[in-house]
């Protein structure tokens, strides 16, 4: 075959494909696959065989002159298979070809699915006598389609050929490179799946690894809708750190699926080679050096891979020096050791013989040698192991341990194990001589006498400090020039104390179980003198050898506990004494309460207060009850004045008893109280000032409501504003307020006028209840039915009622559009009346033409109300345009008003 690189204008030397046969090849076609692999199919006569068979070579275009024949196809005894034609759909190659072994051609067809390594499905496509010739062929999803001439007949006819059924359902493996490679933790290889028909339901393919690698996904699934779509496996090597060279790695496939010509369907493994990416591991001692007593019996000496093997790894170890003897001093067996497959350690054992003989530390040598092929030997070749000698001439004491009361004596009996060559001195020294003496204190043995015993008198000392039992040490030290005893010995004595523990200190309480301060006091009874006391916290305290305690800190009210013990001789604490107190921190509280307005013949003002010691926040430690009120102070100050002063101090049993207060001139007088409880803590003054303000008014008028009303152009409002303006002013100096000013809140003056009058309450001026204002109709029913009757209670009185405006009959105008009746403003008075009764009377003023309109319906005879209007029910108010104020006027005094009409 050649190449041609320009369109066909020229091409490269030819490159003959069966070079390596000695025989002739004939009829071939060829097909590329999407990875660039081409396939040649061909028909040729090799080894000395008659009859042409079909092979098939392949390999990539980049490498097109160099292609390998890689599979034959058929091998037959007669006849010849020729006229090959190949084609490639979704991963299966498909192969046609005819067949001369019978007298007559027929077509045969054949598919590999994994990149023409196998052929299956071999299919005798005619299956009629005469010749036939496979001109062309192609693939779909519908079956495999063969274009041949048939000379079956006369004339020669071109017939097309379709097998669908033979595209049996297949999931077809594609490796990237022919093969798959990958290196242990490096950059994966990958292979596509995919499937050669189109599948009825979802086809699953999971994908199973061994611990060598794994995959990425390990499943994948096909539906109906993208089974033409190839999807990507990526195969990464683990990295196992175990030394194992090149090896491989088989990677499976199941398939799961509902349909039925999928069921059961067989897929290709791939054999992944593994590159290992682990050097030879190298064994060695895991320490160079150990050493323990005669009386360790067995040393076990590790040995240890750099990395695991795959395969055992095995050494020989061995003696190699050392002073110690073979079989007195230590057994080891030579012999191998191995680390089995995939394991980093063993041990070998060497066993120490006691041989209860007094001589220097010895020590033994063992090396390693001759590893096996797969490891080599490390840097800690040799292994030393020091014996240290542990037999030494003992002292043997009896008992082993004593049980002494105080009081009591007991002894000890010392003899040596082995005849000396030297005097052996033992001295006896008691660890804590206060409790226990020794007698004597000092023993010698003589080679003559070194196993008679010799005796230890022990005594428990009396005494009267209670230490609790304890253990006292009693050592035993032998020097001698005989270096064979040069050892000591301790025994232990049990002490039994029989004094009597020590009583808790005690603890003097606070008289006053409720006070501002925390002091206690404390003495000892029977300790060291050094106590344990906590306030707070029962299972912390602070040790000191303070003997009382005043608080250090301002703590927060509420109840307090104080826990004290004592450190006995023994170490140990007394018991734990206690004393509790309530601390009230908090001051108490107090308000003054009385009249807004007094004006009795004796000037005098009842002032009640209520108090209380209680806390309701954190500030009291969760404890609400303080130590109770003490005292009430009244402080007040009258008009004029310019600070307050104390008034007058109820104690004790007139706590709860009012004030009474009198006063000089008229005006506002202001009041606060300050308690003081049991534990002396003082309430502030008020931070607002005061409690409560009282007027003194001595010559009280009553109440009044003033409105003015207004209509659409504001007619007359300036003119109406001028009298109502006069009858403000008339109204403070005749008694309803003081001064110049409204102080006493006792005139309610509305007027819908944008300039704001002297005196005028608030409304909406702009619309109902806009900005959330009251408005003039809701203003004036409020002044009506609430702060009157509000007003009146407190302190009775009559209440004028002044309406200025224009009218008509059964009508009032006040404000817009809003209309007043009589009937609404008779059932306004309704509402007051109920609240006050009808003991003081209700003046209504009406300025307003027809205002006699009202008369009938405001006038009742169980009502005390006087109604004066300004006009008939059938006229106008008007008196023309001489009359200066045409509505009405106040008289020049008001005793206590007087109305006159013009």
């Amino acid at each position: 075959m050649t190449k041609s690189s320009d369109g066909g204008n020229s091409f490269e030397t030819p490159y003959q494909i069966n070079s390596q046969y000695d025989k002739c090849a004939f009829d071939f076609d060829m097909v590329i696959d999407n990875d660039g692999t081409l396939y040649i199919p061909f028909t040729s006569t090799v080894e000395d065989h008659q009859f042409g068979d079909l092979y098939l070579a392949s390999g990539k275009t980049y490498n097109w002159n160099n292609l390998t024949i890689n599979k034959q196809i058929t091998k037959t005894t007669n006849g010849n298979q020729i006229c090959p034609k190949i084609s490639i759909f979704s991963n299966t190659i498909y192969l046609s070809w005819y067949d001369t072994r019978y007298e007559e051609s027929e077509i045969y067809l054949a598919c590999s699915y994994d990149q023409g390594k196998n052929f299956e499905s071999v299919l005798n496509v005619t299956k009629k006598p005469g010749v036939q010739f496979p001109r062309d062929m192609i693939v779909d999803n519908n079956g495999v389609y063969i274009l041949a001439s048939n000379f079956r007949y006369e004339p020669f006819a071109t017939v097309l050929y379709r097998t669908g059924d033979f595209i049996k359902a297949a999931v077809i493996l594609t490796e990237s490179s022919q093969s798959t490679q990958v290196i242990e933790d490096g950059k994966p290889d990958n292979y596509i799946i995919s499937l050669n028909r189109k599948p009825k339901t979802s086809v699953t393919v999971y994908i199973n690894t061994d611990e060598q690698i794994n995959t990425i996904p390990d499943y994948i699934v096909f539906t109906p809708e993208n089974w033409d779509i190839s999807q990507e496996v990526s195969v990464l090597a683990q990295n196992d750190y175990i030394s194992e060279g090149l090896h491989t790695s088989t990677i499976t496939h199941q398939v799961y699926t509902s349909d039925a010509d999928f069921v059961g369907v067989s897929v290709n493994n791939i054999i992944v080679n593994v590159t290992d990416n682990d050097s030879i591991p190298f064994i060695e001692f895991s320490v160079s050096n150990a050493e323990g007593r005669e009386t360790k019996r067995h040393v076990h000496i590790e040995l240890g891979l750099s990395v695991k093997s795959s395969q055992d790894a095995t050494v020989s170890y061995g003696i190699s020096g050392g002073d110690a003897e073979d079989g007195v001093d230590y057994i080891l067996d030579s012999g191998k050791a191995v680390i089995p497959a995939g394991m980093l350690t063993t041990t070998v054992m060497l066993e120490i013989i006691n041989d209860e003989r007094h001589e220097n530390d010895e020590y033994v040598e063992i090396s390693l040698g001759h590893p096996s092929e797969n490891i080599q030997l490390g840097i800690t070749q040799i292994f030393t192991y020091k014996i240290n000698n542990d037999d030494f001439s003992d002292l043997r004491i009896k008992p082993d341990f004593l049980i002494l009361a105080e009081g009591e004596s007991g002894l000890y009996t010392v003899v040596l194990t082995s005849e000396p060559s030297d005097d052996v001195t033992v001295d006896i020294n008691v660890s804590e001589l206060s409790i226990v003496n020794a007698i004597p204190k000092k023993i010698m043995f003589s080679p003559e006498n070194w196993n008679t015993g010799q005796q230890i008198q022990l005594k428990a000392l009396e005494d009267t400090i209670f230490r609790g039992n304890k253990t006292v040490q009693i050592n035993f030290l032998a020097t001698s020039l005989d270096l064979n005893f040069k050892t000591g010995e301790t025994k232990g004595i049990g002490i039994t104390d029989n004094d009597p523990p020590p009583k808790p200190p005690l603890l003097s309480c606070p008289t006053i179980t409720k006070n501002r301060d925390l002091q206690w006091s404390w003495q000892s009874d029977g300790g060291t003198g050094l106590f344990c006391y906590s306030l707070l916290n029962t299972d912390y305290c602070t040790e000191s050898t303070a003997t009382a305690y005043t608080h250090q800190a301002p703590y927060k009210g509420g109840r307090y506990k104080l826990s004290v013990k004592e450190k006995n001789y023994a170490g140990g604490w007394s018991e734990t004494t206690q004393c509790e107190i309530e601390l009230d921190a908090i001051a108490p509280q107090s308000q003054a309460k009385g009249p807004e307005v007094f004006s009795n013949e004796s000037r005098t003002i009842t002032i009640s207060t209520q108090s209380n010691d209680l806390c309701n926040n954190s500030e009291c430690n969760n404890y609400t009850q303080g130590s109770g009120i003490k005292r009430i102070e009244l402080w007040a100050k009258a008009p004029g004045d310019k600070k307050f002063t104390i008034f007058d101090t109820h104690d004790d049993n007139l706590i709860n008893t009012p004030f009474v207060y009198s006063a000089d001139n008229k005006g506002v007088y202001q009041f606060y109280t300050i308690a003081s409880d049991q534990a002396l803590n003082n309430e502030d003054p008020p931070s607002e000032g005061f409690d409560f303000q009282s007027i003194y008014a001595p010559q009280f008028s009553g109440y009044a409501i003033l409105g003015v009303g207004s209509i659409e152009g504001e007619e007359g409002l300036l003119s109406h504003t001028l009298t109502a303006n006069r009858i403000y002013k008339h109204l403070i100096h005749r008694n309803f307020g003081l001064g110049n000013e409204d102080v006493l809140d006792h005139i309610k003056y509305f007027n819908p006028l944008d300039r704001k009058q002297t005196g005028e309450s608030e409304f909406d001026k702009v619309g109902y209840f806009e900005g959330g204002a009251l408005s003039y109709e809701e203003a004036l029913k409020n002044a009506i039915t609430i702060w009157a009757p509000e007003k009146m209670s407190i302190m009775p009185g009559p209440l004028y009622l002044i309406l200025i405006n224009h009218g008509f009959i059964n009508g009032f105008n006040l404000y817009g559009d809003k209309i007043l009746s009589p009937s609404v403003l008779d059932g306004w008075l309704d509402i007051l009346e109920s609240k006050v009764g009808t003991q003081y009377p209700i003046i209504i003023t009406i300025g307003a033409c027809h205002s006699g309109s009202f008369i009938d319906e405001l006038s009742e005879p169980d009502k005390n109300r006087i109604i004066v209007t300004s006009a008939h029910s059938d006229e106008q108010s008007y008196r023309g345009p001489k009359n200066a104020i045409s509505i009405i006027i106040m008289a020049q005094r008001w005793r206590p008003v007087h109305i006159c009409l013009i």
